[in-house]
């Protein structure tokens, strides 16, 4: 973890692409940012965080498709987990999660480089401004694993591989689920209220509606990994339409992406990054969870 003691003298620079993120299967979310991912990625919960995951890519040995070999970011949504790279979190306590530095990422790009602590000890303005987002997201996450877990005590949550036949979840064992549409409409109606007074209800249906992205993220992903190989030098954000032209599932990332380039050439990634923070919203707690 960020340590005034270890960091103290270290500096930081903001990756120039999310290149870093190509390696990734899925992202960790908290409920703040279920809507917006909702909306460009399919979503399960993991047994092993309790948690919402974005899935980046159903194949974890197929070409991905939300980033490019460029780095280039093809979908709507950006996770803060990304957002905030080089920063990341990390478990510091059984219910809590502490600030992290990725020191080869941090040290990897080029730019302007940050320091990690000002002189005071507290952390540099950029730094707090640019993990400002993550912050926000581990602060929600023990209420997002609250509402994850009120799903699985009453068996909405379900193996996702007995929910659906897709072939392209194959890959996926039972520590993936998903919420089951059955069980929750033979839910009493006072369970129902005691799940939407806590998110569950809301995290529940947003999974199940982002499964609406399944078919054409593996289409898009066969249509890679057919032309990968012989489309190995094509870069940039436009990469992708070379690589899948033929693909009708490719135009819809075909359309994001050359968005995000337009964005992109008029405001610098790390701006692109932190208008996302608009996106959270704050919701009033509650002790049902």
């Amino acid at each position: 973890m960020v340590d005034v003691r270890v960091h103290g003298s270290r500096h930081w620079y903001k990756p120039e692409t999310l290149l870093h993120a190509r390696q990734r299967r899925s992202v960790p979310l908290s409920l703040s940012e279920i809507a917006s991912a909702a909306i460009s990625f399919p979503i399960l919960f993991s047994q092993h965080d309790c948690l919402p995951h974005a899935v980046l890519r159903l194949d974890p040995d197929g070409e991905p498709v939300f980033v490019s070999a460029s780095g280039g970011w093809h979908a709507a949504y950006v996770p803060a987990r990304v957002a905030a790279a080089p920063f990341d979190l990390v478990a510091s306590s059984p219910n809590g999660y502490a600030i992290a530095l990725d020191e080869a990422l941090a040290s990897s790009s080029q730019g302007v480089a940050y320091p990690v602590f000002a002189e005071n000890g507290a952390l540099s303005p950029e730094t707090e401004r640019h993990v400002r987002r993550l912050r926000q997201h581990a602060e929600d996450l023990p209420r997002t694993q609250a509402a994850v877990r009120k799903l699985k005590s009453v068996g909405v949550l379900r193996p996702i591989a007995e929910l659906r036949s897709d072939s392209s979840l194959g890959n996926f064992d039972a520590t993936w689920l998903g919420a089951d549409p059955h069980c929750l409409g033979e839910l009493a109606d006072a369970e129902v209220l005691r799940l939407h007074r806590c998110s569950a209800l809301a995290l529940a249906q947003a999974q199940r509606m982002s499964m609406a992205h399944l078919s054409w993220l593996a289409r898009a992903e066969a249509a890679a990994a057919r032309t990968a190989p012989r489309n190995s030098a094509v870069s940039g954000a436009r990469g992708i339409r070379a690589q899948s032209s033929s693909s009708p599932a490719s135009e819809f990332l075909d359309a994001i992406a050359d968005a995000m380039a337009r964005s992109d050439a008029a405001t610098p990634l790390s701006k692109h990054m932190d208008a996302w923070t608009d996106h959270t919203h704050d919701r009033p707690k509650t002790d049902d969870c």
